[in-house]
């Protein structure tokens, strides 16, 4: 989804295509050089058509919607962000964009733990109910 300034002249749209996004700067999140998340993104919304221009780069979601809020630029966030938190960014679905996300639990193979075990069969059954998802275990 694409976090746009609530006033912003594309805001209004139900969906926007990467092209209509290239003159608004692109604040990226998290920049942590072990991950390349944002070296992705960059990828992702060129191959939806898309050129990019960063402006601001954010350690964490909550300080990319701040600037977003704030009217530096845009950024892009899951759809589980988008559920009533601010009332100064608007969320808009990106056309040819995919909507993927790889989550990934990491756990000791030799120690056992309740509250571990737990967390993740919960974290199974809520990806399950809502898109299709691959268990390794």
């Amino acid at each position: 989804m694409v976090a746009l300034p609530a006033d912003h002249r594309l805001a209004r749209r139900k969906i926007l295509k990467a092209e209509h996004l290239d003159d608004v700067p692109f604040i990226p999140f998290p920049r942590i050089p072990q991950t390349h998340y944002d070296e992705d993104t960059f990828s992702l919304l060129r191959r939806a058509g898309g050129n990019p221009v960063p402006s601001y780069h954010a350690n964490e979601i909550n300080i990319a919607l701040g600037m977003v809020a704030s009217g530096l630029g845009f950024s892009l966030v899951g759809r589980s962000v988008c559920e009533g938190c601010r009332r100064d960014v608007a969320f808009v679905r990106l056309a040819n964009f995919p909507e993927v996300a790889k989550i990934m639990a990491v756990t000791r193979s030799r120690e056992e733990s309740r509250i571990v075990s737990s967390f993740v069969a919960s974290l199974g059954t809520y990806l399950a109910k809502t898109r299709s998802v691959e268990v390794d275990e």
